[in-house]
């Protein structure tokens, strides 16, 4: 029988996940005390080695009343206690945007279980530039990309779906993106081993160069019902990347001909962006099957690699991009080199303006963390990549990003 004991403060989450406190309206004792459902038991495996905690008391409700009651309270979801509620079509855990939203409220429920009231106090950022004061997730933050990311592919989704299986794949939709696998190990030898490998998926947003989750997720939220197993994903054991077919295509060009212009860059420019876009995405398996322990130093609740795994994965897959394109430059090259310019390209785009930058992921982190706690998980989060790097590497990108102005890098 469902304990009746009122934990503490509800936390909500949005539809743009936002993160409050509130006192439970009455619907929400009534759906709490029905008792709900455990988790799945592969979904709590997962989620159980992801932040290190046991969920095996948790209670999902996502029934009718689960869904009024979320609706009364204005979120898409929310937790309390050990109670994990959802509104309409919400609890998806198969999905990467249902996923995203269950990991966020098990984040509260960790909180609430160690006595943690579920608002969360706001530290070295700005409190203005945090969730609970703009109602939405940190702009250029990993969580906000991926939900800006994932509702432009909702309809193109949608779409394939209605399709038969046929139709859906006959473009090439789930094919294995051979040239790219052939370029990777051409490029990087051992990296293309770390994931299932590289697959077509043409709904991918345009905002997005490549994808890595889970194979079997994506072949649940991306083929219509009844289709085979896409050739290369039966019995997959490791996260698969997926791609835009034309990248696949320009890979082709590069592997058969010497082009000097492919993808509308040149052929070096051209080689050094994909081998960026792949380690990205590999690095985000090598970082996500990695254990990161907090670092020394870090104290405050809510300020740990687990409540940030998201935010930290994308930091340690940006920063694997880096020796490619440093390595690129030449010695004493002057500043109109090409290498140079593309060097500093990269900087102003990957620390400040692209859709998930460095800058604003260290804001996000600084919302439950103190300033010197930001620089130990970052510290933490270079060593994972950087621990054998020369010296003059990680000179260069400690000058690269904190001369645009981010504060917190480690010396």
């Amino acid at each position: 029988m469902a304990s009746t004991q009122r934990p503490g403060p509800v936390s909500f989450s949005s539809s743009s996940m936002l993160d409050g406190a509130g006192s439970a309206p009455p619907i929400v004792d009534r759906v709490v005390s029905s008792g709900g459902s455990p988790l799945d038991p592969h979904v709590r495996s997962g989620m159980e080695t992801r932040f290190g905690h046991t969920f095996g008391d948790v209670r999902i409700h996502a029934d009718a009343r689960a869904a009024e009651s979320a609706t009364a309270v204005g979120a898409l979801a929310y937790t309390f206690g050990r109670h994990v509620v959802f509104n309409t079509g919400q609890y998806n855990p198969r999905s990467r945007a249902g996923n995203h939203l269950l990991a966020h409220e098990l984040a509260h429920v960790v909180q609430q279980s160690s006595g943690v009231p579920a608002h969360v106090q706001r530290f070295c950022s700005p409190a203005a530039m945090c969730p609970s004061a703009t109602g939405a997730p940190v702009v250029g933050s990993a969580q906000d990309f991926g939900d800006v990311e994932t509702a432009r592919e909702a309809g193109p989704r949608a779409r394939r779906l209605r399709m038969t299986p046929d139709r859906a794949r006959a473009s090439g939709h789930a094919g294995r993106a051979l040239q790219l696998e052939r370029f990777l190990e051409a490029q990087s030898p051992g990296r293309l081993a770390n994931i299932q490998g590289v697959f077509i998926d043409w709904d991918l947003s345009p905002g997005t160069g490549a994808l890595t989750t889970d194979c079997a997720g994506w072949i649940a939220t991306s083929l219509p019902a009844g289709s085979p197993t896409p050739t290369g994903m039966a019995g997959a054991a490791k996260p698969c990347v997926f791609v835009h077919g034309e990248f696949n295509q320009q890979a082709f060009r590069f592997n058969t001909t010497a082009d000097a212009t492919i993808g509308g860059m040149s052929r070096e420019d051209w080689r050094i962006m994909a081998l960026q876009r792949l380690t990205h995405e590999v690095q985000h398996v090598v970082y996500d099957a990695a254990a990161h322990p907090v670092p020394a130093g870090v104290t405050s609740a809510g300020c740990t690699p687990a409540n940030f795994r998201g935010e930290l994965s994308e930091l340690n897959a940006i920063l694997s991009e880096f020796p490619s394109i440093h390595d690129a430059v030449p010695a004493a090259a002057p500043a109109t080199d090409p290498a140079v310019i593309r060097l500093n390209d990269w900087f102003d785009f990957k620390v400040l303006t692209s859709g998930e930058n460095i800058s604003s992921i260290m804001t996000a982190i600084g919302c439950s963390c103190h300033c010197p706690e930001v620089t130990a998980l970052v510290r933490q989060n270079l060593n994972f990549i950087a621990s054998g790097w020369p010296a003059a590497r990680t000179a260069a990108l400690r000058a690269g990003i904190v001369s645009r102005g981010v504060a917190n890098w480690p010396a």
